[in-house]
């Protein structure tokens, strides 16, 4: 059974059994017999599966991992560098947490045009013009990233990679909430 809280490592000992089967007559004294033998006999299992939890701390490293891969292809194959996007740490103010946030290029440039113009009209309020900049670029975002990954088989791999990483992730985060 395979649940995303869990993970499974195969383990393929085939090749140290064999080195320890075909040293241990020679380290003894004795002549070596056959390797043939010596696998027929010793009726070991091909692998092994080990199931066990995963840190939260190392999903979330996962995450972010795939993350970085995918936006770093999506950005060398974009057309436009304000599709470009940036990751950085933040710390909330609200209880001082870490965060990881990836912007694209528009939006921090959006963002400061807007804050300039929020102090110099005093008016604390997103503009109209602001919204509407926004949405277009907003648009022309996903669009682009749609074309490139049914275009691209590499950025479609490390898109695939990030979901499972994410539901990999969410799927931990929720189960530890219900215990």
């Amino acid at each position: 059974m395979f649940r995303d809280a869990i993970f499974r490592h195969r383990i393929v000992f085939l090749a140290n059994l064999l080195l320890i089967v075909s040293i241990a007559p020679q380290a003894a004294g004795q002549a070596n017999p056959p390797i043939a033998e010596n696998i027929e006999s010793a009726n070991v299992p091909e692998e092994i599966v080990v199931y066990g939890e995963r840190n939260i701390i190392q999903l979330r490293a996962e995450v972010y991992r795939a993350e970085q891969a995918f936006l770093d292809k999506f950005n060398l194959l974009n057309s436009d560098d304000n599709f470009d996007f940036k990751c950085k740490i933040i710390t909330l103010l609200e209880n001082r947490a870490r965060k990881r946030v990836c912007v694209p290029r528009f939006a921090q440039k959006y963002e400061a045009r807007m804050a300039a113009a929020m102090i110099r009209d005093g008016n604390f309020q997103t503009p109209p013009r602001f919204q509407a900049q926004l949405r277009k670029y907003e648009a022309l975002l996903v669009e682009e990233m749609l074309v490139l990954i049914g275009d691209d088989e590499e950025l479609r791999e490390a898109y695939s990679k990030l979901e499972l990483a994410k539901t990999a992730y969410e799927g931990e985060l929720k189960e530890r909430r219900q215990k």
